[in-house]
């Protein structure tokens, strides 16, 4: 009744949907490797844009870090200077600065001043 003709044609119709199922499979599966790798680039900017801000941070404190040690030198000069019984010795302008805004340069003392 059915002849070979038809015996063939059935089994070529279900390598065909099984190709295209696997077909399928496989195109979800490369959509989803696309689509880690995408969230993987992200998470990979992000932490590079995070090593930038870091990188100008480090280079921020290592200027302030400078200049608190030569801050530190130049007091510990003058405390040294003062020690020896040095009197005459110019107070750096960061300790006049912060001595005026203490006592006021009224000498009535910082807290008597209005602010």
């Amino acid at each position: 009744m059915f002849g070979i003709g038809w015996k063939v044609a059935g089994v070529l119709a279900l390598v065909a949907a099984g190709a295209g199922a696997w077909g399928g499979y496989q195109g979800k599966k490369a959509e989803r490797a696309t689509e880690r790798a995408i969230a993987a680039e992200r998470a990979a900017d992000a932490l590079e844009r995070t090593l930038e801000a870091e990188r100008a941070a480090a280079i921020i404190l290592a200027a302030e870090n400078e200049a608190n040690a030569a801050r530190a030198a130049e007091y510990d000069n003058l405390r040294e200077t003062l020690l020896e019984g040095g009197d005459d010795q110019d107070l750096p302008d960061f300790l006049r600065a912060y001595l005026d805004r203490l006592f006021g340069t009224d000498g009535t003392g910082g807290a008597a001043r209005p602010d």
